[in-house]
């Protein structure tokens, strides 16, 4: 039986190539974004303190502190990477800090209520599905009204809304999973902790909502399955993925980041794109330009009253109409749809068949439709004035 999991399905929906290199072909990453690792140790130090206390230890916050120093120093790798160039492995080593003592000194001495199980490991029963569901739980407690707490450590620096927080899936997929494990779970609270900002949330599930989540993931499962192309999805997350030499979307940028300046102008990607850029931009310029010239020779045979203009080997036939045309559905579908409400009321929408403004004007200057319907129809026309210029070489008007 195939297992999923919410990290799992959020990979598809973050990027389907490194859903594809992690879970598919089972390509494991040699390095990891250094917010990752800090949160890594700060769940593990969350876990020693709880599992302290359910030993009847009193947690010191000391101790706690020289957990995480340790286990951060003993854990650390040439594959953690630093991504924001302003900051180090040692600003972020002290952000996991103190996150644990701005939650020691909110918690303690961590009597809100008894913890019934730490790194949980839960299976969520699906309906009508040979796939699996799993997830694991920071922190599973029971207050002492019977109430259950499943609890969840962030140490992400982005602070959500109580709306975001009220439409997560996560801790709700979770709720599904303990609920068949004991038999007096009647209420269940979800609570994430944000530990950079010492910022708690809480959020319930009724019952409609949690039978609508196991279809949706069901049916997100299902989407994975069949998929037929697992396309590379550019993001911000892009920075963090640990997939870049393989990506083809980033494979590029990867190889030539390291390289000196001079290594770099000269790689030949780098010269191409380099190149078209350069071309493009004149392009731009002489196109630029080009309709720049062309409103002074309209200017010219307007104020000359010349319909050529002559140069050095080259003439210039300048052809200037104006001829009224009717909205279409690509400018302006609701006068649009007006018009063609008009047409089809007044018996004429087949004589201009699939709309025309040509024939339209057609019937319109062969007085072919009665007066009160054209007037009706003449107040959708709008003048529109054609310009065209026409080169030719002298020598061969000449001959």
């Amino acid at each position: 039986m195939k297992t999923y999991s919410y990290s799992r399905i959020g990979a598809y929906e973050n990027c389907p190539f490194q859903f594809k290199l992690r879970y598919i072909d089972r390509i494991k990453p040699d390095t990891e974004g250094i917010e990752a690792f800090m949160g890594s140790r700060v769940h593990e130090s969350l876990e020693k303190l709880y599992r302290d206390k359910m030993m009847a230890k009193d947690p010191q916050l000391d101790e706690l502190i020289d957990f995480y120093d340790v286990n951060w120093e003993k854990k650390f790798h040439d594959g953690v990477l630093v991504i924001r160039k302003d900051y180090t492995s040692d600003n972020y080593k002290e952000i996991g800090r103190n996150c644990l003592e701005g939650y020691y000194r909110r918690y303690y001495p961590f009597e809100q209520a008894k913890t019934i199980a730490l790194e949980m490991r839960i299976e969520v029963p699906l309906p009508d599905s040979e796939f699996k569901f799993i997830g694991f739980i920071d922190r599973v407690d029971q207050r002492e009204n019977g109430t259950y707490e499943i609890h969840d450590y962030k140490t992400s620096s982005t602070l959500p809304y109580q709306s975001e927080i009220d439409q997560d899936k996560q801790l709700a997929l979770y709720q599904l999973g303990i609920e068949p494990l004991w038999n007096d779970i009647s209420d269940v609270d979800l609570v994430w902790h944000y530990l950079k900002f010492d910022k708690e949330f809480r959020s319930k599930r009724n019952r409609i909502t949690l039978e609508m989540l196991k279809e949706e993931i069901v049916k997100k499962i299902y989407e994975i399955e069949t998929a037929e192309s697992f396309e590379p999805k550019e993001s911000a997350l892009c920075n963090w993925c640990g997939y870049q030499d393989l990506c083809p979307s980033k494979k590029h940028a990867f190889k030539v980041a390291d390289l000196p300046p001079d290594a770099f102008i000269e790689e030949d990607g780098v010269r191409l794109v380099n190149r078209f850029i350069e071309l493009k931009n004149q392009k731009k310029k002489l196109e630029e330009e080009e309709s720049r010239l062309k409103d002074a020779i309209y200017r010219y045979a307007l104020r000359e009253g010349v319909d050529v203009i002559n140069g050095s080997e080259y003439r210039l036939r300048i052809k200037i109409s104006k001829k009224p045309e009717y909205p279409s559905k690509s400018r302006d579908e609701e006068r649009y749809n007006e018009l063609v409400n008009l047409l089809k009321s007044s018996g004429i929408w087949e004589e201009v068949s699939v709309f025309n403004s040509n024939k339209l004007v057609k019937l319109l200057d062969t007085k072919q439709i009665d007066d009160t319907v054209a007037n009706s129809i003449k107040t959708f026309e709008e003048i529109v004035e054609y310009r065209r210029i026409y080169p030719s070489r002298l020598k061969d008007d000449e001959s």
